[in-house]
């Protein structure tokens, strides 16, 4: 009986971390999704996107109005307002028309699985636009031709680059999320590794994550081709690498937390 007893309550706490861990990976895409493709994209695109509306007018009228709007458009691309519209839903009594608990469903549930199957298609279509850059990165006659910005970038040496997106991402992320970490410890806003095992381990691994492949995605829509095309091969070069940091950090962060 207390083998038994034992077992259900391993059982148990088994479940409620496994509910526990989807919820904090939930809330950290949540958040993460509008920070990359807002300030994200801004940062790789730079205004290039965000001042169509300025070059084309022929009035002349660039005034500080339009210079914000053009700059609150950029920020919120169809991603941003998707994931804004879906907390505004959740958070209001309107999600009773799309979820539901009873047996007779939502008026609108079929909505709302219409909805989500197009966003399970978002990774494999990205994964899909990166393989494609990567094909057109070896096609020499499909290639397109160099811009400057490609010209700038060729001057600085491949093993440069890699060696610099290597350390920052595999080495100081690491370390300044697990200072980060012990820092808030200290001042008591987050509970110790052995009381938190899950927040600790979703943070230090995403923390020595390789950059995100949407990036690529993100050049492509913008019509930037050639920059898509380095970027990927670029990306493949960096998940090549990250095979052994990503397992080493990963098994130790396992064994530091007791999740083994």
């Amino acid at each position: 009986m207390v083998v038994k007893r034992q077992l259900l309550d391993q059982n148990d706490r088994l479940v409620s971390d496994t509910l526990f861990f989807r919820q904090q990976v939930s809330l950290y895409l949540v958040s993460w999704s509008p920070f990359f493709w807002s300030f994200g994209r801004r940062l790789l695109l730079g205004n290039s996107n965000l001042g169509a509306d300025d070059r084309e007018n022929k009035n002349g009228r660039n005034s500080r109005i339009m210079n914000v709007l053009n700059t609150t458009k950029g920020l919120f691309p169809p991603p941003v307002i998707g994931v804004l519209l879906g907390l505004f839903l959740a958070s209001t009594p309107l999600s009773s028309l799309f979820l539901s608990n009873s047996e007779f469903g939502a008026p609108l549930q079929i909505l709302f699985s219409c909805c989500k199957n197009f966003g399970r298609a978002c990774n494999p279509l990205a994964l899909l636009v990166l393989t494609s850059s990567l094909a057109l990165g070896n096609n020499s006659e499909q290639s397109p031709s160099l811009s400057a910005n490609d010209i700038a970038l060729e001057e600085i040496p491949f093993f440069r680059r890699w060696s610099c997106v290597s350390l920052a991402r595999f080495l100081i992320s690491p370390t300044l999320m697990f200072s980060l970490l012990h820092l808030f410890h200290q001042i008591g806003v987050i509970e110790p590794m052995k009381d938190d095992q899950m927040l600790w381990f979703i943070l230090m691994l995403q923390a020595s994550m390789p950059s995100a492949q949407n990036s690529v995605l993100m050049l492509q829509v913008d019509g930037k081709t050639s920059e898509a095309t380095r970027l990927a091969k670029f990306l493949f070069s960096m998940y090549t690498t990250a095979m052994i940091p990503v397992v080493v950090i990963a098994t130790i962060m396992l064994h530091e937390c007791n999740l083994l």
